[in-house]
Protein backbone atom coordinates (compact mmCIF):
# COMPACT_ATOMS: atom_id res chain seq x y z
CA UNK A 1 0.00 0.00 0.00
CA UNK A 2 1.46 3.35 -1.04
CA UNK A 3 1.56 6.47 1.12
CA UNK A 4 2.28 10.09 0.49
CA UNK A 5 4.53 11.29 3.31
CA UNK A 6 5.40 14.90 4.06
CA UNK A 7 7.40 16.57 6.84
CA UNK A 8 5.71 19.74 8.11
CA UNK A 9 7.40 22.77 9.70
CA UNK A 10 5.93 26.11 10.70
CA UNK A 11 8.45 27.97 8.53
CA UNK A 12 5.85 30.38 7.20
CA UNK A 13 2.08 30.63 6.99
CA UNK A 14 1.98 28.76 3.68
CA UNK A 15 3.73 25.73 5.15
CA UNK A 16 2.17 25.94 8.64
CA UNK A 17 0.00 23.35 10.28
CA UNK A 18 -2.77 25.98 10.36
CA UNK A 19 -2.86 26.00 6.54
CA UNK A 20 -2.83 22.19 6.42
CA UNK A 21 -5.59 21.85 9.00
CA UNK A 22 -7.83 24.37 7.23
CA UNK A 23 -7.52 22.52 3.93
CA UNK A 24 -8.11 19.12 5.51
CA UNK A 25 -11.11 20.28 7.55
CA UNK A 26 -12.81 21.40 4.35
CA UNK A 27 -12.86 18.00 2.64
CA UNK A 28 -13.20 15.27 5.26
CA UNK A 29 -16.21 13.60 6.82
CA UNK A 30 -14.53 12.19 9.93
CA UNK A 31 -12.19 14.14 12.19
CA UNK A 32 -10.54 12.64 15.28
CA UNK A 33 -8.11 14.83 17.24
CA UNK A 34 -6.23 14.35 20.50
CA UNK A 35 -4.07 17.16 21.92
CA UNK A 36 -2.43 17.89 25.25
CA UNK A 37 -3.33 21.60 25.23
CA UNK A 38 -5.97 23.73 23.54
CA UNK A 39 -6.22 27.53 23.65
CA UNK A 40 -8.45 30.21 22.15
CA UNK A 41 -5.55 31.36 19.99
CA UNK A 42 -5.57 28.02 18.17
CA UNK A 43 -9.34 27.65 18.05
CA UNK A 44 -9.71 31.12 16.53
CA UNK A 45 -7.44 30.16 13.63
CA UNK A 46 -9.55 27.19 12.49
CA UNK A 47 -12.98 27.88 14.03
CA UNK A 48 -14.56 28.87 10.71
CA UNK A 49 -13.45 25.62 9.04
CA UNK A 50 -14.47 23.56 12.09
CA UNK A 51 -17.98 25.05 12.07
CA UNK A 52 -18.28 24.42 8.33
CA UNK A 53 -17.30 20.77 8.88
CA UNK A 54 -19.90 20.40 11.61
CA UNK A 55 -22.61 21.98 9.46
CA UNK A 56 -22.00 19.50 6.66
CA UNK A 57 -22.32 16.75 9.30
CA UNK A 58 -18.72 15.66 9.51
CA UNK A 59 -18.20 13.46 12.59
CA UNK A 60 -15.85 15.22 15.00
CA UNK A 61 -14.23 13.83 18.15
CA UNK A 62 -11.82 16.01 20.10
CA UNK A 63 -9.81 14.93 23.17
CA UNK A 64 -8.14 17.73 25.13
CA UNK A 65 -5.70 17.26 27.98
CA UNK A 66 -6.18 19.09 31.28
CA UNK A 67 -2.83 18.36 32.93
CA UNK A 68 -0.99 21.39 34.32
CA UNK A 69 -3.96 23.63 33.48
CA UNK A 70 -2.52 24.76 30.13
CA UNK A 71 -5.77 24.28 28.20
CA UNK A 72 -7.86 27.45 28.45
CA UNK A 73 -11.23 27.40 30.20
CA UNK A 74 -12.72 29.97 27.77
CA UNK A 75 -11.73 27.94 24.71
CA UNK A 76 -13.06 24.70 26.20
CA UNK A 77 -16.30 26.44 27.18
CA UNK A 78 -16.76 27.78 23.63
CA UNK A 79 -16.14 24.33 22.18
CA UNK A 80 -18.54 22.68 24.60
CA UNK A 81 -21.33 25.08 23.63
CA UNK A 82 -20.52 24.71 19.93
CA UNK A 83 -20.52 20.91 20.08
CA UNK A 84 -23.81 20.92 22.00
CA UNK A 85 -25.51 22.12 18.81
CA UNK A 86 -24.42 19.07 16.83
CA UNK A 87 -25.11 15.38 17.47
CA UNK A 88 -22.08 14.55 15.30
CA UNK A 89 -19.59 16.24 17.65
CA UNK A 90 -18.11 15.03 20.95
CA UNK A 91 -15.67 16.78 23.27
CA UNK A 92 -13.61 14.76 25.75
CA UNK A 93 -11.21 15.73 28.52
CA UNK A 94 -8.10 13.76 29.40
CA UNK A 95 -6.04 13.70 32.55
CA UNK A 96 -3.10 11.38 33.06
CA UNK A 97 -3.32 9.07 36.08
CA UNK A 98 0.33 7.93 36.24
CA UNK A 99 1.85 10.24 33.64
CA UNK A 100 0.86 13.34 31.71
CA UNK A 101 -1.58 13.16 28.79
CA UNK A 102 0.65 14.52 26.04
CA UNK A 103 -0.72 13.15 22.76
CA UNK A 104 -0.88 15.22 19.56
CA UNK A 105 -2.76 13.28 16.92
CA UNK A 106 -4.88 14.59 14.03
CA UNK A 107 -6.80 11.95 12.03
CA UNK A 108 -9.04 12.65 9.02
CA UNK A 109 -10.85 10.64 6.38
CA UNK A 110 -13.31 11.32 3.55
CA UNK A 111 -14.51 7.68 3.37
CA UNK A 112 -11.95 6.92 0.66
CA UNK A 113 -8.68 8.59 1.63
CA UNK A 114 -7.22 9.28 5.06
CA UNK A 115 -4.77 11.83 6.44
CA UNK A 116 -2.71 11.34 9.60
CA UNK A 117 -0.74 14.14 11.25
CA UNK A 118 1.35 13.36 14.33
CA UNK A 119 4.07 15.44 15.89
CA UNK A 120 4.68 18.20 18.41
CA UNK A 121 1.92 20.82 17.74
CA UNK A 122 -0.87 21.43 20.21
CA UNK A 123 -4.20 23.11 19.36
CA UNK A 124 -2.74 26.61 19.90
CA UNK A 125 -1.54 29.50 17.76
CA UNK A 126 1.99 28.55 18.67
CA UNK A 127 1.42 24.93 17.63
CA UNK A 128 -0.37 25.84 14.41
CA UNK A 129 1.66 28.83 13.28
CA UNK A 130 4.33 30.44 15.45
CA UNK A 131 6.41 27.79 17.21
CA UNK A 132 9.20 25.77 15.65
CA UNK A 133 7.08 22.61 15.39
CA UNK A 134 7.65 19.40 13.47
CA UNK A 135 4.95 17.00 12.26
CA UNK A 136 4.71 14.04 9.95
CA UNK A 137 1.78 14.08 7.55
CA UNK A 138 0.80 10.76 5.93
CA UNK A 139 -1.90 10.36 3.27
CA UNK A 140 -3.26 7.04 2.08
CA UNK A 141 -6.32 4.81 1.84
CA UNK A 142 -8.83 4.52 4.68
CA UNK A 143 -8.22 0.78 4.37
CA UNK A 144 -4.49 1.11 4.98
CA UNK A 145 -2.99 -0.69 7.95
CA UNK A 146 -1.51 2.55 9.29
CA UNK A 147 -4.84 4.38 9.37
CA UNK A 148 -6.67 1.43 10.87
CA UNK A 149 -4.02 1.15 13.59
CA UNK A 150 -4.26 4.90 14.23
CA UNK A 151 -8.04 4.80 14.58
CA UNK A 152 -7.79 1.78 16.85
CA UNK A 153 -5.31 3.67 19.02
CA UNK A 154 -7.66 6.66 19.15
CA UNK A 155 -10.65 4.48 20.06
CA UNK A 156 -8.60 2.86 22.83
CA UNK A 157 -7.84 6.32 24.16
CA UNK A 158 -11.57 7.06 24.31
CA UNK A 159 -12.10 3.88 26.34
CA UNK A 160 -9.24 4.55 28.74
CA UNK A 161 -9.76 5.75 32.31
CA UNK A 162 -7.75 8.89 31.53
CA UNK A 163 -10.37 10.13 29.04
CA UNK A 164 -13.92 11.15 29.95
CA UNK A 165 -16.74 12.97 28.18
CA UNK A 166 -16.68 16.72 28.75
CA UNK A 167 -19.45 18.45 30.65
CA UNK A 168 -20.05 21.93 32.01
CA UNK A 169 -19.70 20.51 35.53
CA UNK A 170 -16.22 19.10 34.96
CA UNK A 171 -15.28 22.31 33.16
CA UNK A 172 -16.46 24.40 36.11
CA UNK A 173 -14.22 22.32 38.39
CA UNK A 174 -11.34 22.84 35.99
CA UNK A 175 -11.62 26.65 36.11
CA UNK A 176 -10.10 27.19 39.60
CA UNK A 177 -7.59 24.41 38.92
CA UNK A 178 -6.39 26.23 35.80
CA UNK A 179 -5.99 29.44 37.79
CA UNK A 180 -4.00 27.71 40.53
CA UNK A 181 -1.67 26.14 37.96
CA UNK A 182 -1.23 29.52 36.27
CA UNK A 183 -0.30 31.03 39.63
CA UNK A 184 2.25 28.27 40.12
CA UNK A 185 3.79 28.92 36.70
CA UNK A 186 3.98 32.63 37.47
CA UNK A 187 6.20 31.66 40.39
CA UNK A 188 8.30 29.65 37.91
CA UNK A 189 7.16 26.36 39.43
CA UNK A 190 5.28 23.52 37.83
CA UNK A 191 3.60 20.58 39.45
CA UNK A 192 1.13 17.84 38.70
CA UNK A 193 -2.27 18.24 40.40
CA UNK A 194 -2.68 16.46 43.70
CA UNK A 195 -5.72 14.18 43.51
CA UNK A 196 -5.43 12.33 46.81
CA UNK A 197 -8.94 13.43 47.80
CA UNK A 198 -11.36 11.66 45.47
CA UNK A 199 -13.96 14.42 45.92
CA UNK A 200 -11.60 16.75 44.06
CA UNK A 201 -11.30 14.67 40.89
CA UNK A 202 -12.01 16.72 37.78
CA UNK A 203 -14.37 13.97 36.61
CA UNK A 204 -16.75 15.20 39.37
CA UNK A 205 -16.34 11.79 41.03
CA UNK A 206 -19.08 10.38 38.81
CA UNK A 207 -18.76 6.78 40.04
CA UNK A 208 -19.34 7.87 43.62
CA UNK A 209 -22.29 10.04 42.59
CA UNK A 210 -23.97 7.22 40.64
CA UNK A 211 -23.26 4.75 43.44
CA UNK A 212 -24.91 7.05 45.98
CA UNK A 213 -27.93 7.58 43.75
CA UNK A 214 -28.39 3.84 43.15
CA UNK A 215 -28.23 3.18 46.88
CA UNK A 216 -30.72 6.00 47.42
CA UNK A 217 -33.24 4.94 44.78
CA UNK A 218 -33.10 1.26 45.79
CA UNK A 219 -34.80 2.10 49.07
CA UNK A 220 -38.57 1.71 48.78
CA UNK A 221 -39.25 4.73 50.98
CA UNK A 222 -37.22 6.98 48.67
CA UNK A 223 -39.06 5.67 45.61
CA UNK A 224 -42.34 6.41 47.40
CA UNK A 225 -41.09 9.91 48.21
CA UNK A 226 -40.32 10.45 44.51
CA UNK A 227 -43.82 9.34 43.55
CA UNK A 228 -45.33 11.70 46.14
CA UNK A 229 -43.09 14.55 44.98
CA UNK A 230 -44.25 14.06 41.39
CA UNK A 231 -47.88 14.05 42.52
CA UNK A 232 -47.38 17.16 44.65
CA UNK A 233 -46.00 19.13 41.71
CA UNK A 234 -48.90 18.08 39.50
CA UNK A 235 -51.18 19.43 42.21
CA UNK A 236 -49.05 22.57 42.47
CA UNK A 237 -49.49 23.17 38.76
CA UNK A 238 -53.27 23.00 39.13
CA UNK A 239 -53.08 25.52 41.98
CA UNK A 240 -50.93 27.90 39.91
CA UNK A 241 -53.34 27.53 37.00
CA UNK A 242 -56.19 28.45 39.34
CA UNK A 243 -54.30 31.53 40.61
CA UNK A 244 -53.69 32.53 37.00
CA UNK A 245 -57.37 32.16 36.03
CA UNK A 246 -58.98 34.23 38.82
CA UNK A 247 -60.26 37.45 37.26
CA UNK A 248 -60.36 39.81 40.21
CA UNK A 249 -57.93 38.15 42.56
CA UNK A 250 -57.90 39.36 46.15
CA UNK A 251 -55.83 38.51 49.21
CA UNK A 252 -58.66 36.37 50.60
CA UNK A 253 -58.78 34.30 47.41
CA UNK A 254 -55.02 34.18 46.92
CA UNK A 255 -53.79 33.41 50.43
CA UNK A 256 -55.20 29.86 50.88
CA UNK A 257 -53.96 28.86 47.43
CA UNK A 258 -50.47 30.22 48.03
CA UNK A 259 -50.37 28.70 51.54
CA UNK A 260 -51.12 25.31 50.02
CA UNK A 261 -48.01 25.68 47.85
CA UNK A 262 -45.56 26.88 50.51
CA UNK A 263 -47.11 25.40 53.67
CA UNK A 264 -48.12 26.99 56.92
CA UNK A 265 -50.53 26.50 59.79
CA UNK A 266 -53.30 24.16 58.65
CA UNK A 267 -51.87 23.63 55.13
CA UNK A 268 -50.02 20.70 53.61
CA UNK A 269 -47.11 22.04 51.57
CA UNK A 270 -46.94 21.01 47.89
CA UNK A 271 -43.55 22.50 47.05
CA UNK A 272 -40.56 20.82 48.68
CA UNK A 273 -38.16 23.69 49.40
CA UNK A 274 -37.59 24.10 53.12
CA UNK A 275 -38.49 27.35 54.85
CA UNK A 276 -40.26 28.60 51.74
CA UNK A 277 -43.23 29.93 53.72
CA UNK A 278 -41.23 32.49 55.72
CA UNK A 279 -42.37 35.44 53.63
CA UNK A 280 -46.00 34.38 53.27
CA UNK A 281 -47.44 37.27 55.28
CA UNK A 282 -45.70 39.79 52.99
CA UNK A 283 -46.37 37.95 49.75
CA UNK A 284 -50.08 37.29 50.37
CA UNK A 285 -50.78 41.03 50.26
CA UNK A 286 -49.67 41.26 46.61
CA UNK A 287 -52.01 38.83 44.82
CA UNK A 288 -52.15 40.69 41.50
CA UNK A 289 -48.37 41.02 41.22
CA UNK A 290 -47.94 37.33 42.03
CA UNK A 291 -50.60 36.43 39.50
CA UNK A 292 -48.69 38.41 36.88
CA UNK A 293 -45.59 36.28 37.49
CA UNK A 294 -47.59 33.05 37.26
CA UNK A 295 -49.22 34.12 34.00
CA UNK A 296 -45.84 35.08 32.54
CA UNK A 297 -44.23 31.74 33.44
CA UNK A 298 -47.25 29.75 32.32
CA UNK A 299 -47.15 31.43 28.91
CA UNK A 300 -43.37 31.47 28.40
CA UNK A 301 -41.92 28.39 30.12
CA UNK A 302 -40.79 26.93 26.77
CA UNK A 303 -38.64 29.96 25.94
CA UNK A 304 -34.88 30.16 26.71
CA UNK A 305 -34.06 29.60 30.37
CA UNK A 306 -32.09 32.81 30.90
CA UNK A 307 -34.77 35.05 29.38
CA UNK A 308 -37.65 33.53 31.38
CA UNK A 309 -35.68 33.59 34.63
CA UNK A 310 -34.57 37.21 34.28
CA UNK A 311 -38.10 38.45 33.58
CA UNK A 312 -39.65 36.33 36.35
CA UNK A 313 -37.08 37.63 38.83
CA UNK A 314 -37.66 41.22 37.66
CA UNK A 315 -41.37 40.81 38.37
CA UNK A 316 -40.68 39.12 41.71
CA UNK A 317 -38.61 42.08 42.89
CA UNK A 318 -41.86 44.02 43.14
CA UNK A 319 -43.02 41.71 45.96
CA UNK A 320 -41.23 41.87 49.35
CA UNK A 321 -39.72 38.56 50.54
CA UNK A 322 -40.44 36.74 47.28
CA UNK A 323 -37.12 35.08 46.50
CA UNK A 324 -35.41 32.86 43.98
CA UNK A 325 -36.64 29.68 45.68
CA UNK A 326 -40.32 30.53 45.07
CA UNK A 327 -39.66 31.73 41.52
CA UNK A 328 -37.74 28.58 40.56
CA UNK A 329 -40.37 26.40 42.26
CA UNK A 330 -42.90 27.97 39.86
CA UNK A 331 -40.58 27.44 36.89
CA UNK A 332 -39.95 23.80 37.82
CA UNK A 333 -43.66 23.22 38.36
CA UNK A 334 -44.43 24.21 34.80
CA UNK A 335 -41.38 22.62 33.16
CA UNK A 336 -39.44 20.15 35.36
CA UNK A 337 -37.38 18.96 32.38
CA UNK A 338 -35.91 22.39 31.84
CA UNK A 339 -35.89 24.45 35.05
CA UNK A 340 -34.08 23.53 38.26
CA UNK A 341 -35.08 24.61 41.76
CA UNK A 342 -32.57 26.85 43.50
CA UNK A 343 -32.46 26.27 47.23
CA UNK A 344 -29.85 25.13 49.74
CA UNK A 345 -30.05 21.43 48.80
CA UNK A 346 -28.56 21.51 45.27
CA UNK A 347 -26.18 24.36 46.12
CA UNK A 348 -24.67 22.53 49.10
CA UNK A 349 -24.66 19.16 47.31
CA UNK A 350 -22.87 20.56 44.25
CA UNK A 351 -20.29 22.21 46.45
CA UNK A 352 -19.84 18.91 48.27
CA UNK A 353 -18.99 17.25 44.98
CA UNK A 354 -16.41 19.95 44.28
CA UNK A 355 -18.28 22.37 42.03
CA UNK A 356 -18.15 26.07 42.83
CA UNK A 357 -21.67 27.53 43.02
CA UNK A 358 -22.39 31.21 43.51
CA UNK A 359 -24.51 32.47 46.35
CA UNK A 360 -28.21 32.33 45.43
CA UNK A 361 -28.47 36.12 45.61
CA UNK A 362 -25.89 36.40 42.78
CA UNK A 363 -27.85 34.39 40.20
CA UNK A 364 -28.82 36.08 36.95
CA UNK A 365 -30.36 34.49 33.86
CA UNK A 366 -27.07 33.40 32.30
CA UNK A 367 -25.77 31.84 35.50
CA UNK A 368 -29.12 30.18 36.21
CA UNK A 369 -29.05 28.60 32.74
CA UNK A 370 -25.58 27.22 33.57
CA UNK A 371 -26.93 25.90 36.88
CA UNK A 372 -29.81 24.18 35.06
CA UNK A 373 -27.33 22.67 32.64
CA UNK A 374 -25.33 21.21 35.53
CA UNK A 375 -28.46 19.70 37.01
CA UNK A 376 -29.49 18.30 33.62
CA UNK A 377 -26.07 16.69 33.18
CA UNK A 378 -26.47 15.04 36.57
CA UNK A 379 -29.98 13.94 35.61
CA UNK A 380 -28.53 12.13 32.59
CA UNK A 381 -25.64 10.74 34.59
CA UNK A 382 -27.80 9.14 37.30
CA UNK A 383 -30.63 8.33 34.87
CA UNK A 384 -33.24 10.36 36.74
CA UNK A 385 -36.53 11.15 35.03
CA UNK A 386 -36.61 14.90 35.66
CA UNK A 387 -34.83 17.72 37.45
CA UNK A 388 -37.34 17.27 40.28
CA UNK A 389 -35.83 13.86 40.97
CA UNK A 390 -32.34 15.36 40.98
CA UNK A 391 -33.57 17.95 43.48
CA UNK A 392 -35.00 15.16 45.66
CA UNK A 393 -31.71 13.24 45.55
CA UNK A 394 -29.72 16.36 46.40
CA UNK A 395 -32.09 17.03 49.31
CA UNK A 396 -31.06 13.60 50.62
CA UNK A 397 -27.37 14.48 50.13
CA UNK A 398 -27.91 17.82 51.86
CA UNK A 399 -29.29 16.25 55.02
CA UNK A 400 -26.60 13.57 55.01
CA UNK A 401 -23.93 16.28 54.87
CA UNK A 402 -25.56 18.38 57.56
Amino acid sequence: MSYKIELLFNRNEKDSLQTQIKKIFSKNSQIDIAVAFLKSSGLDLVEKELKAALKRRARVNLIVGLDFGFSEYAALNNLLHLFDKYKNAKLYFAQGSKGVFHSKMYLFNNKKYATIIVGSPNFTKGGFLENIECSLKVEGSVNSRLYKDSIKLYENLLKSKEVFEASSLTLEKYKPFQKSQSDIRNKKLQQKPNQSDDDELLELNTNKLVKRYNAFINKSQNRLDFANRKRHYREAKRILDKISSIKNITTSKFHPLFATLVGGAGYNQKWHSGGINRGIHHIKTHPKKFQKIVRYIRKNHNKPVDIVFDEAMRLSNQIPRLGINVVTEMLATYNPQKFAIVNNSPVVALRHFGCYVKDKSSFDGIYYSVFCRWMYEIQKLINAKSLLEVDGFFNYIYWRIN
